[in-house]
């Protein structure tokens, strides 16, 4: 008797751990774990000035879990954008979306689900068309050519690229409908350590970090199924699929609290795996694309009580900071739409945590604000070591970006 309880418990067990996941037998939580990599890049001056954006539906897949989301180009993060100060660029941005586009049953609700355009957040630029205007319409099957004139004193940094009509703006940035945009340093104006971890010479070690939230559960705004169903969209891009031995649907099942489906991505990944070697600088540029969550990102080992990695700030929504610091409360808060830029160093071995942290005394300064708590990325640490320096000054800023503070009283 004995003998046969082993055998069906070592039977039950084998079964469990070859079931496969999928829509119709779904399980949590979701596995990452892929190598980290940058998105795929676009430099203006190797297209001659001019760039096209597709927009259209496309399959995201995250571990088991495929979904339809509105991309750019197809691909989730969508493709990081090169510009250089004193650039004349054309961007046509082609609507491949079809209809049925509903419309907003009144105004400041959602709608139009198919109807985009193209923001340059944060550029320092013209709001007249065919500019940076938010008020141009790009219906389904159109499309437009946007002139932009970067000034030539316009600030280096990291900034984005997503849409902003009105009514259905949030919903296309939850889907997917985001990017890195990217004006270049003047290598002649960093310094060696900092050119060394920069585009246009080493881009190899300048990492874009595009965190996206990924989530169905319904346990807080940012349900991703609830805006497909507030905006009207089309049925046929609905989990509606349904379940082998359940009442539920896919969707359902997602959006139940108790699965927590709800996790911040970087550049479409889930907590990709970076490789690094010890004492080997990288610049990481922080985009908070996540739509309305709040981040508090710091580095921790994974081994609790272990020394982690060095971090400095060097710039804060496109802006250089005098010289490098590091992070206030030992983390970089990033609202939505935030940017900030990183030098890190880690110069033993082993395996860190890149995450997002609040404590019980930051909520109580935060009144209704929405934040994300939990890991976004892992890094690891091995091989050969590398002998790495921080800046000790950052690049010049132009006179319009000068902190007031210094300004005289008079």
């Amino acid at each position: 008797m004995l003998k046969n309880t082993v055998i069906l418990v070592y039977v039950c067990l084998e079964f469990t751990l070859s079931q496969e996941c999928s829509h119709t037998s779904p399980c949590t939580p979701l596995k990452g774990g892929l190598a980290f990599k940058n998105p795929s890049q676009i430099h203006t001056w190797v297209q001659n000035l001019h760039v096209r954006i597709d927009v259209d539906v496309h399959d995201v897949t995250v571990d088991w879990l495929t979904v339809k989301r509105r991309l750019f180009n197809g691909e989730f993060t969508a493709p990081t954008i090169w510009i250089r100060a004193g650039e004349r660029i054309i961007v046509t941005l082609a609507n491949n979306l079809k209809e049925p586009n509903p419309p907003k049953p009144e105004a400041n609700k959602f709608g139009f689900p198919n109807t985009t355009n193209l923001h340059t957040h944060g550029l320092h630029i013209s709001s007249q068309s065919p500019r940076d205007n938010p008020t141009i319409v790009v219906e389904p099957g159109q499309q437009y050519d946007y002139i932009y004139h970067v000034h030539p004193d316009q600030q280096a940094g990291t900034f984005w690229y997503h849409p902003h009509y009105h009514g259905s703006v949030f919903f296309q940035v939850l889907s997917g409908l985001k990017g890195a945009l990217i004006v270049e340093d003047n290598p002649f104006l960093l310094l060696p350590s900092l050119e060394a971890v920069s585009c246009p010479l080493n881009c190899e070690h300048d990492l874009q970090m595009v965190f996206s939230l990924f989530q169905y559960s319904s346990q807080d705004s940012g349900d991703f199924s609830k805006a497909q169903r507030d905006i009207g969209d089309y049925e046929g891009f609905r989990l509606n699929t349904a379940l082998d031995n359940s009442d539920q649907t896919l969707e359902e099942w997602l959006e139940d609290p108790a699965n927590n489906i709800r996790y911040m991505l970087v550049n479409g990944l889930l907590n990709p795996v970076l490789q690094i070697h010890p004492g080997q600088m990288k610049r990481f540029r922080l985009i908070n694309a996540g739509e309305y969550n709040t981040l508090a990102i710091e580095v921790v080992n994974t081994i609790p009580g272990e020394p982690s990695c060095s971090v400095k700030e060097i710039a804060i929504d496109s802006i250089y900071l005098d010289v490098p610091r590091e992070p206030r409360l030992g983390r970089t808060y990033l609202p939505p739409g935030g940017r900030a830029d990183w030098l890190v160093v880690c110069n033993e071995v082993g395996t860190y945590e890149m995450r997002s942290t609040f404590y019980d005394e930051d909520k109580a300064s935060m009144g209704e604000t929405h934040y994300f708590t939990g890991p976004i990325m892992t890094i690891k640490v091995s091989g050969f070591p590398r002998n790495s320096d921080f800046p000790h000054i950052l690049p010049p800023k132009p006179s319009f970006l000068q902190d007031l503070r210094d300004v005289p009283s008079e």
